[in-house]
Formats: structure tokens, C-alpha cells, sequence
């Protein structure tokens, strides 16, 4: 009899594209608004361990970014508006030990590509994050981008984060 195969403890990538404001974000704005981070399994998973994150910069800004992690739905706070606008029931919705994630200059490599030219791409702790987000809202958690200088995108499309998550 043929094994069946399960969707569930196994590595999964989400990919997040941003909108982005073409003009100079301020220090401590959000980038692109709030990001649904969600994988449709036919099913409802409840549970997951963020294990990496990558953003592609097709710009080429390599800017410093903070990214900040919710497992329940966080108050809504627009692209380019300021991430002093957080409150402190909000902040309670983050997984324990989650203070952001540093997305530092010196983690962007350049790759040259056949059809966009040169982009910049930032990886954080490849499987090492270990953010635990079970016990948020099943097959979904949240996320904001904060430019940690005065981001300048190039193009709308400029930013992708890409997610990669262990489903339980």
C-alpha cells in the first residue's frame, strides 16, 4: 500500500511581495504595510517554526531593515506610516523572545540575473531563527518591515520577502 503523503512536518517557502512608496521613507516607517503570511494545505495548520528569511531587493538599496513577527493579527499600520504607531497589545502578539529580526547591510549578497539585472538578496539565520509560532491564528502570522535609515526604492515591485516556515 502506497504511503501517504503529508503535507505537514516538512519546510514550506512563502513568498511576500511588497508594494513600496517610490519616495524616501522616513527612519522607523513601515515598508510596504502589513504582511498576511498564510499557506493554503487544504487543511489548517496551528502551528509553525519560522526557520529563515530571505529579502530580494531588485533595487539594489541594500538598506537595514528590522522585521517584526506577530502569531495573531496586529493592528493595521499603512505603508510609509510611522512604527512609533505600535501599541503595547499589539507587542503582545509577537512569540516570546521575538524582539525583530536585524536585516543589517552586511547580509545582503549581489546576484546578477538574466532578466532583471543586479538585485541584492538578504538572508538571516538560515534554519536557525527558531521563532515559535504556534498558538496564533491557524495557517497564518503577520509581519512588518521597518527601514532602520531612509529607505529610497527604485520601483514599487522592488521588495520580496521570502519565508521559510516548518508546518507542524
Amino acid at each position: 500500500m502506497p504511503k501517504r503523503y503529508d503535507i505537514y512536518n516538512q519546510g514550506h517557502d512563502i513568498s511576500v511581495p511588497l508594494t513600496v512608496t517610490l519616495s524616501a521613507y522616513t527612519q522607523y516607517d513601515v515598508v510596504g504595510g502589513l504582511q498576511t503570511v498564510t499557506k493554503a494545505l487544504g487543511t489548517a495548520w496551528h502551528g509553525c517554526v519560522l526557520r529563515a528569511i530571505s529579502l530580494i531587493d531588485a533595487g539594489v538599496q541594500t538598506n537595514p531593515f528590522k522585521l517584526y513577527i506577530f502569531k495573531r493579527l496586529p493592528s493595521t499600520i499603512a505603508n510609509d506610516a510611522a512604527w512609533a504607531t505600535a501599541v503595547i497589545a499589539d507587542l503582545l502578539k509577537m512569540p516570546p523572545g521575538n524582539k525583530g529580526i536585524d536585516i543589517n547591510t552586511g547580509t545582503y549578497e549581489t546576484f546578477t540575473t538574466g532578466d532583471e539585472g543586479t538585485v541584492e538578496i538578504a538572508t538571516v539565520d538560515e534554519l536557525n531563527i527558531g521563532l515559535d509560532l504556534r498558538g496564533g491564528t491557524p495557517s497564518t502570522f503577520y509581519a512588518y518591515l521597518v527601514d532602520q535609515s531612509t529607505y529610497n526604492a527604485v520601483a514599487v515591485d522592488d521588495l520580496t520577502m521570502i519565508y521559510h516556515i516548518w508546518i507542524d
